[in-house]
């Protein structure tokens, strides 16, 4: 593998997790953290972002993904957007309603489970988002999609931040998502920055950002939505 040079954004922290962060302060929650100059998995690392198989697992979840910010390379951000899976048109306030899913993995990762939500399992293992069925139920192209560098923050009370680094169609590009579930009913909130960086002709992967999309996104189980509809929630 190519050794990667790259400035991380921060992951979120346990402020940035809170409900309600406006557009403005979401961007102000990301500062940069400059790693050292040449990154590359630690060979004991996860190979990709991993979550708490007691809140997260299941390939039944109803995503509604609002896309808020794009800015910079146009270009750029759109290729890792549909990278990722995104479908339609690329533009500000666009909409998407489709289901996802986690993929139970071997990799092994303890989380402070103490104040997990009420609706948590009793599940030890872990998961990991599955592609294939967001991107075919988005309705996106199927692109393999391999990480270069994860990393993994427990804030607590089954709050996750992850980062992945991805490299597809000539572009590099981080993916920081703040996982934020609900206390009492089966759903939760994620703010998801895509950040797109130049690759050169040798692989390596320059420093400065060329572009940044912002996302939010709510999942929720189908009798979540069922009850939510008849105003039971």
């Amino acid at each position: 593998m190519a050794r990667i040079h790259l400035s991380w954004l921060l992951l979120a922290t346990a402020a940035a997790l809170r409900p309600h962060i406006t557009r403005r302060s979401l961007g102000a929650a990301a500062p940069a953290l400059v790693l050292a100059p040449q990154i590359s998995r630690a060979a004991d690392g996860p190979t990709e972002a991993l979550l708490p198989e007691a809140i997260y697992a299941g390939n039944d979840w109803i995503a509604d993904r609002k896309l808020t910010i794009i800015e910079g390379d146009e270009k750029a951000a759109e290729t890792a957007w549909r990278a990722l899976g995104g479908a339609g048109a690329f533009e500000v306030l666009h909409k998407e309603k489709y289901t996802a899913g986690f993929k139970p993995t071997n990799e092994k990762m303890s989380f402070n489970s103490e104040k997990f939500p009420t609706w948590a399992s009793n599940a030890q293992g872990t998961v990991a988002v599955d592609r294939s069925v967001e991107v075919a139920s988005r309705g996106g192209k199927s692109t393999q999609l391999k990480s270069a560098g994860v990393r993994v923050e427990d804030v607590g009370r089954g709050q996750i931040g992850t980062k992945e680094l991805f490299v597809a169609d000539g572009v590099a590009f981080s993916v920081a998502r703040a996982y934020e579930p609900a206390p009492l009913a089966k759903m939760f909130g994620i703010k998801e920055v895509v950040t797109t960086f130049a690759v050169s002709s040798d692989g390596t992967v320059g420093t400065a950002p060329t572009s940044t999309t912002k996302s939010r996104l709510h999942y929720e189980k189908p009798e979540v939505a069922r009850n939510r509809q008849e105003g039971i929630y």
